[in-house]
């Protein structure tokens, strides 16, 4: 029997995480992903009968964009320390950069990271060019720098 277009879709988000982030394949395999408008979501409950199937239950976790694949900020801080590879660590002057808008120089291959201060994955950020660019969204940015406000910078 053929693979049906769902079981297509589970292996291209399960390799692209595992390839990309280092993310163990077992712990992707409890998660159902659905496709609609370049949006994929992902969830673990049973899908919804009648005419609630028609709200996705669940996260966002990648969008289709022209580059590729783009990994939602939220899903890749649900990830956490599951993420192995494609992590950029910063610290509070970069993460002030990023955050505010700016780009700051990095030794990276290209492509989409997890941008990770002091142990956390804050969000999703894309290297091109030897320069980071955070990709958080702009209301996550705005409470990382006011949580960030509150407290003492490391030295």
């Amino acid at each position: 029997m053929p693979a049906s277009n769902s079981d297509h879709l589970r292996q291209e988000v399960v390799d692209y995480f595992a390839h990309r982030f280092g993310v163990d394949t077992q712990w992707l395999s409890s998660l159902s992903f659905v496709e609609r408008q370049d949006e994929i979501w992902a969830t673990s409950a049973p899908p919804l009968p009648g005419l609630h199937a028609a709200r996705l239950p669940g996260l966002r976790v990648l969008r289709r964009a022209p580059s590729g694949l783009k990994p939602t900020s939220v899903f890749l801080s649900l990830l956490g320390n599951r993420i192995t590879t494609s992590r950029i660590d910063v610290d509070d002057e970069r993460l002030h950069k990023l955050l505010n808008g700016q780009r700051i120089a990095i030794d990276h291959s290209e492509g989409h990271v997890a941008i990770v201060y002091r142990g956390d994955v804050l969000g999703c950020g894309r290297l091109h060019g030897g320069l980071l660019r955070a990709l958080i969204p702009t209301g996550r940015r705005r409470e990382l720098l006011n949580a960030l406000s509150r407290f003492p910078r490391a030295k």
